[in-house]
């Protein structure tokens, strides 16, 4: 399947949208059709370390929400047109073929928050009036990326989610 993504190619430098294309999901994996990504200070961080830094080009992004596409065999918490929101995988797979040759490791946590009961919780303080998210947040247009970064990078808001 074709898609458009935000790829980063040269350290420092902006993202550009370029056609991809995407195998069907694994027996592991989900497809989810993104209607909002929200950009992480840890995206705009990576663009500054550049693709070398991970093996060449990248795309970035972590925090979504989106619509169930399709699963993979394997999946059994997840169907098709179910709503999800995505974060951090609960294992990460290495390649030690990098580590071979000179490349670290470092890892960092930020929180601990289980995203299944952290999410609904906010929800719950939303409806409450107590967690006004939608001051927090600036919604830009999925082609505005650049914009969106910069906008954070410099203060104007707090939290850049991009539209699709």
């Amino acid at each position: 399947m074709q898609i458009i993504a935000a790829v980063l190619r040269d350290q420092g430098q902006p993202l550009a949208l370029e056609p991809l294309e995407l195998d069907d999901p694994r027996d592991h994996e989900v497809l989810v059709r993104l209607v909002g990504s929200g950009m992480c200070h840890t995206d705009l961080l990576a663009r500054e370390a550049g693709p070398g830094h991970f093996g060449g080009p990248i795309v970035l992004g972590h925090e979504g929400a989106g619509v169930v596409e399709a699963v993979g065999a394997d999946i059994d918490d997840a169907a098709v047109g179910d709503h999800v929101v995505l974060s951090f995988p609960g294992d990460v797979r290495l390649d030690f073929r990098s580590l071979i040759s000179g490349r670290r490791i470092m890892g960092v946590i930020e929180g601990d928050a289980v995203p299944c009961e952290f999410i609904p919780h906010l929800l719950d303080l939303h409806r409450q009036g107590r967690f006004p998210y939608d001051e927090l947040i600036t919604a830009f247009p999925f082609d505005q990326i650049n914009e969106a970064a910069q906008a954070s990078a410099n203060g104007e808001v707090v939290k850049p989610v991009l539209v699709f």
